[in-house]
């Protein structure tokens, strides 16, 4: 069974990993890996109305499920989180998901077009007419928490989801994750992979050593890293079953901590 963590302050418990869904280039192969993961026990599917067409095929692939089997995260463009902006964008997301309601919707950066507090207030509506479970907000930074802390804590948002991988998890580790965790808002990570954009060969090399000693690739070596406080959940995206069986994979071992002691020096 995968670990999995509290959302927030509330008892639900959501799977250490979660599928994202970005930029799917195979429907079909999607479907099948979306039906893979949840009969393993990762059942949380992140998704977002920017990610085009998205929505529609997560909503095929959980319709031959219980609603109740999947963990869904949706998240409104900053363009569409004004209060009535907010509401259709849900809305349509429901439709597109085929499902009356979303376990987390989150706005998915700021940009101040629109009062957070308008956001926010179409937050709570849509939870009090069951559209939405939980609220949360994406790509908050130290200034947005300092900023918006009394705002956060007054509408008891739930999660915030950033960047995340060896590049920068100093910083969300140390700087953002007590911040966060003080007001009981869980962290969640994304862009574990840098989108591709791996690191040079050198450190690359270093993180093939360190798998060999365990049997495992460069990619289950940071994504254990990465898990290692079972405290931040975070998000890949696969098409493939592959692909996704070495995901779930990584935590098959520990990394020692000499080696968590090499990795944190190369980056």
């Amino acid at each position: 069974m995968l670990p999995k963590i509290n959302l927030g302050n509330t008892d639900i418990k959501i799977p250490i990993f979660a599928l994202g869904t970005w930029a799917i280039r195979d429907k079909e192969e999607m479907i099948k890996t979306i039906h893979y993961a949840v009969e393993r026990g990762l059942n949380h599917i992140d998704t977002a109305e920017m990610y085009i067409g998205a929505e529609e095929i997560v909503g095929e692939a959980i319709k031959s499920y219980d609603r109740e089997k999947f963990f869904i995260t949706s998240k409104v463009l900053p363009s569409n989180a004004s209060y009535e902006g907010t509401i259709k964008a849900c809305e349509r997301s429901l439709r597109k998901l085929k499902t009356d309601y979303i376990d987390l919707y989150l706005l998915h950066y700021y940009t101040g077009q629109y009062p957070l507090k308008e956001t926010f207030d179409a937050f709570s509506y849509l939870i009090e007419k069951g559209k939405i479970r939980y609220a949360g907000v994406s790509n908050f930074d130290e200034n947005d928490f300092e900023k918006f802390r009394e705002l956060l804590r007054e509408y008891g948002i739930k999660n915030n989801q950033v960047e995340y991988n060896l590049s920068n998890f100093r910083y969300v580790e140390n700087k953002l994750l007590p911040l966060y965790e003080k007001e009981k808002i869980t962290l969640s990570g994304y862009s574990l992979f840098w989108q591709g954009n791996l690191p040079e060969s050198r450190k690359w090399k270093i993180l093939e050593k360190i798998g060999k000693k365990y049997d495992k690739n460069p990619f289950q070596v940071i994504l254990n890293f990465l898990t290692r406080h079972r405290k931040i959940f975070v998000i890949f995206k696969t098409e493939r079953i592959e692909h996704l069986k070495h995901n779930l994979e990584s935590l098959d071992f520990a990394l020692e901590t000499q080696d968590i002691n090499e990795i944190s020096g190369i980056f």
